[in-house]
């Protein structure tokens, strides 16, 4: 796959000038409409503040550079701020989890042909893999992940202590390239400080706090995962990425999910420097290319909070790359599409947009099918599609297993599954469709189109470098910077041909980091006047990018204040994230953990329950939510969905349902406007499970029970009495009883034994109470344990005389 000789270089370089040049006077209009009075985009000032940390942290990894080399450099750079900002511990952590990750990729590649980024990619896919398996099951803590995680390293330890060795060396080394390159790797050491500060930021982002770390604190408060597609419709949606995070959560917190994200984003700029110099970019040109993507303001949004993209992105370019090295190299053919096969079925398992990157890159390997295909390679190849099959159908199988769509909820207009409504979700209609001549144009100076976000979120280099790059390796011939960039821009045109949203392009984007690289290297090659252009313009985009650095985000900012002030960071949340603190005060108001309704942003992160949702999360909630048409029939409608506690904010409040809401329930507390509020006990438990409450008929007496003559019954720790009622696991019941004490003092006790469907003990429920001489009434709320279906309800003393229970009630 080697370069033909293309155009000639005078004629390249003219190419490279005018494509700069059109490319410049594009940015320039567009700029210069940002400017007006009346314009949407963020003003430039807001970019100094990410300009005023960069350069000091990149002064100091040129000075830590100078002293102990750049990569070593960069590394003391990075130790410093985690150390200063109290979070050595956790990364150590996760780098457990990443030395755990490459030792098990290498017992699997089995070979040193394989970079050590490819065992770390195959180890994490592996390992996310065998969680997702482990969260069908009621097994899951921290101490048994923790021991998983440590066994390859105990196992593999010589690899490991190799590897260390072979790590040490490689950052002490001090690598030829100049001034230029040194600035530029201080540059990149600068630029992922940024995202490693805005990972550390706390969360307030919705798509994390609703779903990518709802998972992993689900999944450690209740040991397993529900893949529940009647609450959450995305529960059984492709998870790898979140089971990663759970490892992640399971050692170190948020904070240990929170640094893989931070640490994927540092893969991803590796895996752009390695394509880059697979296609023929040299080790300055390569550099660029990975700077420019740590830059992006869209890849900030992504590090800046729990998103899944950036890990993805990985996955799906890193197996991409193999399959292009084997049509470079077919004698690499057999472990090349044996690596692909893994990487590709993690890419699959982690977003089922994968599809539509996967038919661009099987119609590569057909049109190309001379170069690599040999007869003797069927049983390789069977391998490979075995395990990308393997690996990448274990979500799609689930959520067939569980549902009856293997895509829910999505295509469910073919499938129809009888958890969803039987048509098609449509993409959010801010979002539009399809890829248009101006597309590159509009994503740059209309950003709001295509993300959350404002003027300048897909970042400055589409119109200046990126285009450019496509049409100098059309006119030069470049083989390979022509194909990645085909597979590029097919990638976007099939995302944008569903919903054109630019974290679902992410890896076009890192194919883009790679073609600026390329075209800095076509240009240098052509003539001085196309290596100075291009290179401007690689600095006006790096400039550009980092004044707008946080235009891809509403929630990601870095405020060194609130890093370290955990008085100022309780203020941030309170004011960005305030259903965070809602959540928090609901957790101490319900230890028992009911599903509270959200009438509010789903943010349900730490939520001790389950999380009810008025929108396409649940859609049979919300239908009947809209159903209730006045404060009864909501009060009924949530109370059979076992709820005691909801949020309300304001917009809600608004409605006729938040009118409604109001005279159905009694506020508790207002959190930064959400309003905490406790269903009405009317509602609550209205229904009697009790045969008779007064412990008549259906009630078993124990040999010494006496009943009183004006009614009830006399019991004793050993002569109780107990009536069984059939329940429904994870709803809450009211033990009601009225007792007193008939012979001096006492104690007392309400108690409910839980049994499973084969009549075996589950656990029990008690609450002790000092008997008085009158007639007093105790109670107490209990939810029913996974498995449960019968309660018996007692009736009993805990110590000293007996004690008169005159009337019983259990209700839901």
């Amino acid at each position: 796959m080697t370069d033909v000789p293309g155009a000639s270089s005078r004629l390249v370089s003219c190419a490279v000038i005018a494509a700069i040049a059109a490319g410049a006077l594009a940015t320039a209009y567009g700029l210069y409409h940002l400017a007006l009075p009346d314009a949407q985009g963020p003003a430039w000032r807001c970019g100094l503040r990410y300009t005023l940390i960069l350069l000091p942290l990149m002064l100091l990894a040129v000075l830590a550079g100078l002293w102990r080399g750049p990569r070593m450099g960069g590394a003391l750079v990075a130790g410093l701020l985690l150390l200063l900002l109290g979070v050595a511990v956790q990364a150590l952590a996760v780098a457990v989890f990443a030395a755990s990750a490459l030792t098990l990729g290498n017992w699997l590649l089995r070979g040193d042909a394989f970079h050590p980024l490819d065992k770390l990619l195959v180890g994490l896919t592996v390992f996310g893999t065998f969680f997702g398996l482990l969260a069908h099951f009621s097994v899951n803590s921290a101490g048994l992940w923790d021991a998983l995680i440590a066994l390859p390293p105990l196992l593999g330890w010589r690899y490991l202590r190799d590897a260390c060795r072979g790590l040490g060396r490689w950052l002490v080394e001090r690598p030829d390239g100049g001034f230029g390159l040194r600035m530029l790797q201080a540059a990149i050491v600068a630029a992922a400080s940024l995202h490693l500060l805005g990972a550390l930021m706390p969360e307030v982002g919705h798509d994390a706090l609703a779903t990518h770390l709802f998972v992993p604190e689900y999944l450690a408060q209740h040991r397993s995962w529900s893949f529940d597609a009647r609450t959450y419709s995305w529960a059984v949606m492709p998870m790898l990425v979140e089971w990663i995070y759970s490892a992640g959560y399971f050692l170190a917190g948020s904070l240990g999910a929170h640094l893989i994200n931070a640490a994927a984003v540092m893969l991803l700029a590796e895996l752009v420097h390695r394509v880059s110099r697979w296609a023929g970019a040299g080790p300055r040109q390569a550099a660029w290319g990975a700077l420019l993507l740590l830059l992006t303001p869209l890849v900030f949004a992504e590090s800046s909070s729990l998103f899944i993209d950036v890990l993805w992105s990985t996955l799906l370019l890193a197996g991409t790359l193999a399959l292009l090295r084997m049509l470079a190299q077919p004698e690499r053919a057999r472990s090349e599409i044996v690596l692909g096969g893994v990487l590709l079925g993690g890419a699959l398992a982690a977003k089922a947009v994968t599809f539509t990157a996967l038919p661009v890159l099987a119609l590569v390997l057909l049109l190309a099918w001379k170069r690599w295909f040999r007869v003797e390679l069927l049983p390789v190849l069977a391998l490979g599609l075995g395990v990308f099959v393997a690996i990448g159908s274990v979500p799609y199988l689930t959520a067939w297993w569980k549902t009856g769509n293997p895509v829910f909820p999505f295509f469910n207009a073919v499938f129809h599954s009888p958890l969803y409504p039987t048509h098609d979700i449509a993409p959010p209609p801010i979002f539009a469709r399809g890829l248009r001549w101006d597309t590159p144009y509009r994503m740059t100076f209309d950003s709001s189109r295509y993300l959350e976000g404002t003027a300048g979120a897909a970042g400055f280099q589409w119109l200046l470098l990126v285009l450019p790059a496509g049409f100098a390796a059309a006119l030069a011939r470049h083989r390979r910077a022509l194909l990645l960039f085909l597979i590029a821009a097919s990638w976007m045109w099939l995302v944008f041909h569903e919903t054109a949203y630019l974290r679902y392009a992410l890896p076009s984007f890192a194919l883009g980091g790679a073609l600026i690289a390329l075209l800095l290297n076509m240009a240098a090659s052509a003539g001085p006047w196309a290596s100075r252009a291009a290179l401007v313009a690689a600095m006006a985009v790096a400039v550009l990018d980092l004044l707008h650095f946080s235009s891809g985000t509403y929630y990601g900012t870095i405020d060194f204040r609130v890093l370290t002030d955990s008085r100022a960071k309780d203020e941030y949340v309170l004011q960005k994230a305030p259903v965070r603190d809602a959540v928090a005060m609901v957790n101490a108001l319900d230890p028992q953990g009911t599903p509270v309704a959200f009438f509010c942003d789903g943010l349900a992160a730490g939520l001790h329950g389950n999380a009810l949702y008025p929108n396409w999360y649940n859609p049979t909630f919300l239908a009947a939510i809209k159903t209730a048409h006045d404060a009864a029939a909501l009060g009924r409608v949530l109370a059979h969905n076992n709820v005691e506690y909801l949020l309300l904010d304001g917009n809600w409040e608004r409605t006729a349902t938040g009118a409604r809401l109001l005279k159905a329930s009694t506020e508790v507390a207002n959190v930064g406007g959400i309003s905490v509020r406790r269903l009405d006990d009317r509602f609550r438990f209205g229904r009697e499970l009790l045969p008779s409450t007064d412990i008549g008929k259906g009630w078993q007496l124990m040999a010494g029970v006496v009943k009183s003559p004006g009614g009830g019954v006399l019991v004793t720790a050993a002569s109780p009495a107990y009536a069984a009622v059939p329940i429904q696991p994870d709803r809450v019941y009211r033990y009601e009883a009225v007792a007193r004490c008939s012979a001096g003092p006492a104690m007392g006790r309400l108690q409910v034994n839980w049994m499973g469907s084969r009549g075996q003990f589950i656990r029990s429920s008690i609450r002790t109470f000092v008997c008085q001489r009158q007639a007093t009434d105790y109670k107490m709320e209990v939810v029913a344990p996974r498995g449960a279906v019968v309660a018996v309800v007692y009736a009993s003393g805990q110590s000293g005389p007996p004690i008169l229970f005159s009337n019983v009630s259990f209700r839901n």
